[in-house]
């Protein structure tokens, strides 16, 4: 009986289709990032995550690469995101009332939402 037959008769003690939990893990630190930039209610929170997902630091990218996200398309795609919530920041700073400040920062959110959902139906066509 040959090398060959044996390994081809033996069973797979690794699932080769299994998710890797070590890039699910960077998955989820990109995730908290993005949140904690848009959603995060603690203002020096969200700064931190905002100036971070914002810099061309050498950690953002390795997390994008550990993500198995391209850095460049991550970075094109918070771009508009980022300015709307750090406008948002920037009114309540000078005096604006949350509530309206708040009501602008979700319908600009939405602007940018459905912009990006027009765009992708239309390379899709």
């Amino acid at each position: 009986m040959s090398f060959d037959s044996l390994n081809s008769q033996a069973i797979p003690i690794v699932n080769p289709h299994a998710r890797d939990p070590n890039h699910d893990l960077w998955v989820a630190v990109l995730g908290k990032a993005v949140h904690d930039a848009f959603f995060q209610t603690d203002y020096y929170e969200a700064q931190i995550a905002l100036n971070w997902l914002d810099g061309n630091t050498t950690d953002f990218k390795i997390v994008c690469h550990l993500a198995g996200r391209e850095f460049s398309y991550v970075k094109k795609k918070l771009e508009p995101k980022i300015e709307i919530r750090k406008n948002f920041f920037k009114k309540i700073k000078e005096g604006a009332w949350y509530a309206t400040a708040e009501k602008e920062y979700k319908e600009e959110m939405k602007n940018v939402y459905k912009a990006f959902k027009s765009q992708s139906n239309m390379s899709s066509v």
